[in-house]
Order: structure tokens, then C-alpha cells, then sequence
């Protein structure tokens, strides 16, 4: 797999602090959840880190993200190409580049390594606005949202036993107590009970977000003084979460052309 990284530039000292803290967890085929705050450069770049990092030590990886599962992802569809006021940061270019990175890896892969690089679109069907919905998602639709994210990447997870794998999304679906709800996190600590969650706290800058009026816009994070890296403890807190991954000062990454 170094083959793959020789071109690319070298993370940010941020991002190396987050990936080397995280090591310990990708040596010992931990499951990582991420509540992310989406629409940044840095944390797609992260994920591709951790990706590699895993791959390079000879594991079996399984990413889950809060896509679509009616995308295919290899082939940027009509979930990517909303207007740019409707996007929530899930559909940016960033997102669009770590899928292609993936993608490659997994191809180089399957020229003859027996390694596994599984992505999962483990997010409820999108349903295009003024579309017609298709009738063999109706019953999903009608499913509570995390456990349809749940079930999509267990069903992969179960097929490899053995492998890290790196659940990111929202940090009200990541979080493993007992609040609000069964949550994403609460129902993959069912199986996987060693499970690390762990929500992302960047010290400031800009994110593609949705508002709260309902439009997408690259907004100013607040500013928070916190050391970059990854810290946890062996039990959550009071926000669901084992600990925080702090990528530093992050930037907003814009969304596709509609």
C-alpha cells in the first residue's frame, strides 16, 4: 500500500498527532465511531490516514459512512449533486476525493492481496425532491434511521471478523449511552461491546453545515482551546462519547457542482 501514498502530500502535524493517537486502536482491530462535524477538508483526509495505517499493517478495514445506501459510490450520483443550499457537508468535494482514494486502494487490492477494504453507504435511501419513491425501499424508509445503519454496515462487519473497522457520522447517531434513542452507536456496542466512540471536536475555522434555516453554508466554528489528537476513557461521558478527536483548526470544503 505505500505505493498509493508516495505522491501525496504529507498530513498536518494535527492530523499525524490524531492518526498516531489513534494507532493503539487500529493495531487491536478496535470499532471507532466518529461523530463528526461534517463539511471540512480535514477529516476525509483523516479517514483516508487511518484507512492506509490499518491496510499497512496487513488488516482486513471496513468504513462505514452516513451516505445514502441507494449511492453507489463508485459512480458520484444524484445525492452529490444537490443544490449546493441544500447540502449538509455529507456530499462535499472532500467527501467526493476520499471516495475515489478508497476506491483505489480497494482496486489495488484486488490485484492480488488477500486483504479486504469494505465501504459501506450505511445511511437510509435519499429520495430526491419531486421524485417518486422506489417501492422496494418503502419498508425501509418506514425503519428507524439508525438501525438501518446499523443493520447495512453489520451485515459487512460480520463478514470479517477480524477487521478494524471506522463507523463516522453524526455525533447524535455515534454516541453509546442511553440517550435519546437506540442510536447507531448503542446498537454496534450490542455486538461489539469493545467499541471506542468518540466525537470530533475541531479547535475552530470553517464547515460546509447545514443552518438551521435549512441551507447550506461554509460557517465559522466556534473556537475551542483543547490539545490536537485523540483521548478517551474506558467509559462515556456525559455526551455519549469515550473521549475526543481534536484535528485542530479545520477548513470548509465546498460541495459538488448541481
Amino acid at each position: 500500500m505505500v505505493e498509493l501514498d508516495q505522491d501525496r502530500p504529507p498530513p498536518s502535524e494535527a492530523l499525524q498527532r490524531c492518526l498516531d493517537d489513534l494507532d493503539v486502536l487500529i493495531a487491536k482491530r478496535s470499532v471507532v465511531l466518529l461523530g463528526e462535524v461534517p463539511g471540512t477538508n480535514e477529516l476525509p483526509q483523516l479517514i483516508e490516514l487511518i484507512v492506509g495505517r490499518a491496510l499497512l499493517i496487513g488488516l482486513d478495514v471496513v468504513v462505514g459512512l452516513e451516505i445514502p445506501m441507494t449511492e453507489d459510490l463508485e459512480d458520484i450520483g444524484p445525492f452529490f449533486r444537490r443544490s449546493p443550499q441544500y447540502q449538509d457537508g455529507r456530499s462535499t468535494t472532500a467527501v467526493v476525493e476520499l471516495l475515489g482514494h478508497l476506491s483505489a486502494r480497494k482496486t489495488h487490492l484486488a490485484k492480488g492481496d488477500e486483504q479486504r477494504l469494505e465501504v459501506v453507504a450505511m445511511d437510509g435511501p435519499w429520495v430526491a425532491p419531486g421524485s417518486p419513491v422506489p417501492l422496494d425501499m418503502l419498508g425501509v424508509l418506514e425503519q428507524p434511521r439508525d438501525e438501518v445503519m446499523a443493520s447495512n454496515v453489520l451485515s459487512v462487519m460480520d463478514t470479517m471478523p477480524k477487521a478494524f473497522a471506522l463507523l463516522v457520522a453524526g455525533p447524535m447517531h455515534t454516541r453509546v449511552d442511553q440517550a435519546p434513542a437506540s442510536t447507531l452507536g448503542r446498537l454496534i456496542r450490542a455486538w461489539h461491546p469493545e467499541a471506542i466512540a468518540l466525537r470530533v471536536s475541531p479547535a475552530g475555522g470553517r464547515a460546509w453545515i447545514l443552518t438551521e434555516e435549512g441551507a447550506g453554508a461554509a460557517l465559522e466554528l466556534p473556537t475551542v482551546d483543547a490539545p490536537t489528537g485523540a483521548l478517551w476513557a474506558p467509559s462515556p461521558g456525559a455526551d455519549g462519547h469515550h473521549g475526543v478527536l481534536s484535528p485542530g483548526v479545520v477548513t470548509a470544503s465546498a460541495p459538488l457542482p448541481s
